[in-house]
């Protein structure tokens, strides 16, 4: 089932606040129709960009991380790509 905006935001924030998995998720909503793999989904995109847009651009905070937050087309970049992007988005 998809998950509807509302949910997600209670998910990211029981994730944030009270780091409850998704085991924990499927007890606490038996009655959401949820399946453990996308709560699991959605719980690593919480974890690896602190959202569950489906887009996120790379921010400031997410460079500094080593995050590879979504880029189109883009394949994952190494940690001193990461920091010479960073140098330069700051000195703009």
């Amino acid at each position: 089932m998809a998950f509807s905006e509302e949910d997600k935001n209670v998910i990211k924030f029981l994730r944030q606040n009270k780091h409850q998995g998704a085991k924990r998720f499927l007890k606490e909503f038996p009655h959401k129709s949820w399946s453990r793999g996308g709560l699991d989904k959605i719980i690593r995109k919480i974890d690896r960009t602190g959202t569950s847009n489906r887009h996120t651009r790379l921010s400031p905070e997410n460079l500094r991380a080593g995050s590879s937050a979504y880029i189109p087309n883009a394949a994952p970049l190494s940690s001193s790509v990461l920091k010479s992007r960073y140098i330069s988005l700051q000195n703009e």
